[in-house]
């Protein structure tokens, strides 16, 4: 699913396509040694077996006639800056020949079932105007941060500044052995000084970046408040921001969470999920974040694990259990369960069940379910 804004267009893998499912029943069948032939065979198959699907097989057809789906394939297993490299390339190639919409779902249904787990931000073209100006901008913006850095390195010297007891051994140079013991008997301002600068870095990271709300909420967090805590974790967990630290989001979740903060564990199962924290056990615990969850009533969390037993990520592929988690979110009116419980129902030729799912989510304002039940009206 996209995030789209005037200024992007944000491709990450986070809503499995219907054709993810009809590309897994192909791939695992076709010879990937030679990838130029990969591309034609997987057009050829993708036509016979889903001969209805004009769409998707016009989309695959544009990405192979720019060999684009072998150089994913050349992509798979090298390091997330060639995958975002390739991903933005892919884009503004193919933009100018396919809506955006339809290059999302090819592109992101390939990034799932490779699970490609990063995050690409393309900027849309702009008149020349436009971009003068907002070049402009950046590089002010550049200057105030160059600026601020400077203002902010400027105390730093001052904590060294020579004190008067200090100016005192410059004038007694004469007598080494006078240094030593002043040395020694000021030796609690010094150790004062350095244990207090780590606390500071560690309670107060990003401090600049802070506004009177964030400040608010970290006094409040260092007492103990379990909201406050869930706030900071948040601003530490800010994607898009100058200040993201997952591990010291974690830690804040964590206290927040220890305190029974439901909203916290859900930030957590989804930091554990998207792989930004990589240790073992990660996996396991965001699955079984989401179940707790799930079984308390949050309707996003019963939705992710829908989706993720329909499409068997982490998990064991089971229809059943997809039907029924995506059906209990459906129920309190999650828009992205209604939207795969239709998609769900259609691909199973279970057209009536599908129908009421999505009027709902159509009109609610999902494209996804216009466009289908569109569709669905004239074949019927």
């Amino acid at each position: 699913m996209n995030k789209q804004s005037t200024d992007t267009i944000y491709l990450h893998a986070d809503y499995p396509h219907p054709m993810v499912e009809r590309l897994n029943k192909i791939l695992p069948s076709l010879d990937k040694s030679d990838l130029d032939r990969f591309e034609t065979k997987l057009v050829r198959r993708y036509k016979i077996v889903f001969p209805n699907e004009e769409q998707e097989i016009n989309n695959l057809k544009t990405m192979a006639d720019h060999h684009l789906i072998a150089e994913f394939y050349q992509n798979i297993d090298k390091s997330e800056k060639e995958q975002i490299a390739f991903l933005t390339k892919a884009v503004q190639t193919l933009v100018p020949e396919m809506e955006e919409w339809k290059l999302l779902e090819v592109l992101e249904s390939f990034m799932i079932i490779h699970k490609w787990k990063v995050e690409v931000y393309v900027p849309r073209k702009k008149p020349e105007g436009k971009k003068t100006k907002k070049k402009e901008e950046k590089k002010e913006n550049k200057q105030e941060v160059k600026e601020v850095k400077e203002v902010k390195e400027v105390p730093k010297p001052e904590k060294k500044i020579p004190k008067k007891k200090d100016l005192v051994k410059v004038l007694e140079e004469k007598k080494p052995e006078k240094k030593v013991i002043e040395v020694e008997s000021t030796p609690k301002s010094i150790t004062e000084k350095k244990e207090k600068e780590p606390v500071k870095e560690k309670v107060v990271l990003y401090e600049e970046f802070m506004n009177a709300d964030d400040k608010k909420n970290l006094k409040l967090a260092i007492d103990g408040n379990a909201n406050a805590q869930y706030e900071v974790g948040m601003f530490y967990a800010n994607e898009k921001s100058q200040h993201l630290d997952y591990k010291e989001a974690e830690s804040w979740l964590l206290k927040s969470l220890g305190q029974g903060h439901a909203r916290a564990k859900f930030a957590l199962a989804q930091i554990y999920d998207s792989g930004k924290i990589k240790e073992k056990n990660n996996v396991k615990q965001a699955l079984q974040y989401y179940f707790d969850l799930a079984e308390q009533g949050y309707s996003t969390a019963q939705c992710i694990l829908g989706i993720k037993y329909r499409f068997g990520l982490d998990v064991k592929s089971n229809i059943r259990e997809a039907e029924r988690w995506l059906l209990k979110a459906s129920e309190q009116g999650d828009v992205n369960a209604q939207r795969h419980l239709a998609d769900l129902y259609l691909y199973h030729n279970k057209s009536r069940d599908a129908l009421p799912w999505l009027k709902n989510a159509s009109d609610r304002g999902d494209a996804h379910c216009t466009r289908r039940l569109k569709r669905f009206i004239k074949k019927n």
